[in-house]
């Protein structure tokens, strides 16, 4: 039984070399799609985070120029109270 089968084409060794070779090509394919599923679930997660990031962003951006121009007229009704004060008082008449 140690020796070559003479009706195959290989010894025994060679014949679990194949076997094991057989075993890590399928190993291997199961690697790279199990590599490939975490890839992509990774990416859909960037995703997803980016967005987030984004909209949150889009958000604070919208809210910055809101007080921006709320500030800005502020200040225009604070700049024309006070041109209308000055000019009240100047066209009273001095006692």
């Amino acid at each position: 039984m140690g020796g070559p089968d003479p009706l195959g084409g290989h010894t025994p060794e060679v014949d679990g070399a194949l076997s094991d070779a057989m075993t890590a090509i399928q190993s291997s394919a199961n690697l790279r799609q199990a590599a490939a599923k975490l890839l992509a679930a990774a990416d859909d997660m960037l995703k997803t985070v980016m967005n987030a990031v984004n909209s949150g962003l889009t958000r604070k951006i919208a809210e910055t120029n809101d007080l921006k121009v709320r500030a800005l007229h502020t200040r225009t009704r604070g700049v024309e109270n006070g041109t209308n004060s000055r000019n009240t008082r100047q066209t009273k008449p001095h006692s």
